[in-house]
């Protein structure tokens, strides 16, 4: 074989062995402080510093320092069985420098290693060893050429041979094994197969095959001539057997799962923990666990594979997530009234979606029927589950409390429907109904007050458990009322301002509108004031307004003959009178005077009331010279009130003349008097009744000479 092709399958072989010895064994490092847990340390071997690095920080190996004759070992305290485990490799930073060059380093795989101090010269490598040597020897005792880069093999009889008499793999002239830097070594072991390598670089190789258990680790020793011996970053790895827990997965409640893989001969199977597995020393056992939620739980175990040895294990880790048995509970089925509302609430656990993909928990339904209601539970691993529930709705009909009313204080009206079949009704509040559980009962209410009062009535029908109510507004006005205000008298001539006050809009019959009225009545008037409103009938009032002297009347002028007397007539009976001129008069101070004049006069008269009011009147008496045939004359008014004054309507006979009838009528054209007898008179009655005051006419026929004539005229009668 070529010299390149060697190196070909040396770095081919290299690569392979490097990717097959993954297990971490051993590790000797730590920062700040080396930690040497796991390894025993002899002779004069410590943590500590030297030259060699940057920091100052005991984070190296010393396992000698530059002192004359003496030794130290550091060797890993768990053995390493080559019958199970034949493929090893440890790296490691060393450095041998600052005194002067000796002996050296030795990496071991010793069946017997040093448990103490040992003399210089063999690189502290106890007596009689038994095993695998590498040795960086930096001092020349057998001639060639330092420092040598050594494999050697010891089979427990006899020192190590630094000058072997049979030939072992010897490297010369390795200046790099002595430095004031650290530099970087690799040693694999292959079932006997040795290489060494520097930083990255194939040096030396060589073939020894063992078959027992040793321990790792290093020594070192000086003895005429000195170096400080230090270490660092120390990992050494083994080839293990595959292990392989299997994928990740996610089972459901209950499920029985296989883990792991299938088995390889003559592996060895831990499992850890053992909890929920048929067995733990099997490659592939059966896990299976119960979870009843709510949430995932999640079960890590870890493979241990190894060739029933020691350093030679490998391991894996699976999680299994095991979802809860799903569940899902609904709400219990229902009843609820056709309008209603009601709250579907879930529990259990998992994802919750309704069949008609609704999303909403809790949801508020309101189904106009019964109506069933389907949830799903939809999981990861485990079977979807669904729960239903149905709510059932009661059909209901209503109710009517009728439209709102308005009403007159003291009024009644019905309110409500006519009674569904199956339906019970009752009515809040109460007070101002006829019956408070009918469907249509009567109110009623007094409203005394001066503005409206209104009342809200809710009536309430139920049925097979449901109700439904409806409301009605009942409006009640106040009575309207109104006060025209106290009777008023005055003077003639004088004005009136009267108010009336009232509810609910009040004003005067025959006025403006106005709740005030201004008027100029010239006789005794009553005036009538209205309030009336939208519901209550109108309501009315009078106020009298007396004018002084009203009803104060007095005779018509007339005529009289030469010689006659004449009764001026008045109405009423004043306070005084005042008659002017007062000539030829039976009284100038009474109501009714009588005059003689002898010619034609003027009387006027001041009347004057209890009041003070006055008026004036006058009235003209005319004189004629009587003739033969001048007929009746008939006095303008009379005043038939028995008291002895002008109570009856005489004829005054002028001449010589005799009656042939005279004849009084009402305003409706009534007779009510007649007679031919010219000395009767008239008492102001009818079929023994008074008649009222008034205006009558007067019809009379009389006859002088042989000759009739007929007269007409009006006459007052005045109560």
């Amino acid at each position: 074989m070529s010299r390149i092709l060697w190196i070909i399958s040396v770095l081919g072989f290299t690569l392979i062995e490097l990717q097959a010895q993954q297990f971490v064994f051993a590790t000797l490092d730590g920062s700040p402080n080396m930690n040497t847990t796991g390894w025993n340390l002899t002779g004069a071997a410590s943590i500590g510093d030297t030259p060699g690095d940057l920091n100052s920080d005991p984070d190296e190996m010393i396992l000698c320092n530059d002192t004359n004759w003496t030794s130290g070992a550091c060797f890993y305290g768990t053995p390493l069985d080559i019958n199970i485990c034949n493929k090893w490799a440890a790296e490691f930073d060393y450095r041998i420098n600052d005194g002067s060059a000796a002996d050296g380093i030795g990496f071991c795989f010793l069946a017997n290693p040093p448990t103490g101090f040992v003399n210089g010269g063999n690189i502290g490598i106890p007596s009689n060893p038994q095993g695998l040597m590498v040795v960086l020897d930096v001092f020349d005792n057998c001639g060639g050429v330092n420092p040598e880069l050594q494999i050697r093999y010891g089979t427990g009889v006899g020192a190590y041979e630094e000058c072997p008499t049979t030939a072992q793999p010897t490297l010369f002239n390795q200046t790099i094994l002595r430095d004031t830097a650290y530099n970087h070594m690799r040693i694999s072991y292959n079932d006997g197969a040795i290489q060494v390598f520097i930083n990255g670089t194939l040096y030396l190789t060589g073939f020894f095959q063992t078959n027992y258990s040793g321990f790792l680790g290093f020594t070192a020793a000086t003895g005429l001539y000195n170096d400080n011996h230090s270490i660092k970053n120390v990992v050494i790895y083994t080839s293990p057997p595959p292990s392989n827990a299997g994928p990740d997965s996610t089972i459901c409640s209950g499920d029985n799962f296989m883990i792991g893989t299938a088995p390889s001969a003559g592996l060895n199977y831990v499992w850890t923990p053992a909890t929920n597995l048929t067995n733990a020393n099997i490659a592939n056992p059966m896990f299976s666990v119960t979870n009843n939620g709510p949430a995932f739980t999640y079960h890590t175990y870890i493979v241990q594979t190894d060739s029933l040895g020691p350093g030679c294990a490998s391991f894996d880790t699976v999680t299994i997530s095991v979802e809860p048995n799903p569940q899902v509970i609904l709400s219990a089925d229902t009843m609820i009234c056709k309008g209603e509302t009601s709250v579907i609430s879930t529990s259990g656990f998992g994802n919750f979606i309704w069949a008609d993909n609704n999303t909403t928990f809790p949801r508020t339904v309101a189904p106009d029927s019964t109506a069933t209601y389907v949830v799903v539970s939809q999981n990861q691993a485990c079977p979807d589950i669904s729960d239903s529930i149905t709510i059932n709705v009661v059909p209901f009909g209503g109710v009517e409390a009728g439209p709102d009313q308005f009403l007159c204080s003291g009024d009644g009206v019905r309110i409500g429907d006519l009674p569904n079949n199956g339906y019970s009704y009752s009515w809040s509040p109460t007070s101002g109904l006829s019956n408070a559980t009918s469907s249509n009962p009567m109110v009623s209410h007094v409203n005394n007050s001066t503005t409206t009062q209104t009342y809200t009535y809710i009536v309430t029908a139920d049925s097979a458990g449901c109700s439904v109510q409806d409301t009605v507004l009942v409006t009640v006005d106040p009575e309207n009322w109104v006060d025209a205000g106290p009777d008023i008298d005055i003077c003639p001539g004088d004005s009136i301002t009267v108010t009336a006050a009232g509810f609910d809009s009040v004003y005067w019959v025959g006025g403006t509108g106005s709740a005030t009225l201004v008027d100029w009545p010239t006789s005794n008037t009553n005036y009538i004031a209205g309030a009336s409103g939208d519901i209550c009938p109108t309501a009315y009032d009078t106020v009298m307004v007396t004018v002084g002297l009203s009803g104060f009347q007095m005779s018509d002028d007339t005529t009289i003959l030469l010689g006659e007397s004449f009764q001026i007539v008045t109405t009423g009976n004043w306070s005084s009178y005042q008659w002017s001129p007062a000539l030829i008069m039976s009284c100038s101070n009474c109501g009714n005077p009588i005059v003689s004049p002898d010619s034609t006069t003027t009387y006027t008269v001041i009347v004057t009331d209890e009041n003070g009011c006055q008026l004036t009147d006058s009235v003209t008496i005319y004189i004629e010279i009587p003739t033969q045939c001048d007929g009746f004359e008939v006095a303008s008014a009379f005043t038939p009130n028995n008291d002895g004054r002008n109570d009856v309507l005489p004829l005054y006979e002028v001449g010589v003349v005799e009656l042939v009838i005279f004849k009084i009528y009402n305003r409706w054209g009534q007779e009510v008097f007649e007679t031919a007898d010219k000395t009767a008179t008239w008492d102001g009655t009818f079929k023994d009744k008074p008649q009222d005051q008034g205006t009558f006419v007067y019809y009379l026929i009389y006859q002088c000479e042989g000759q009739e004539t007929t007269k007409s005229g009006n006459i007052t009668l005045i109560r």
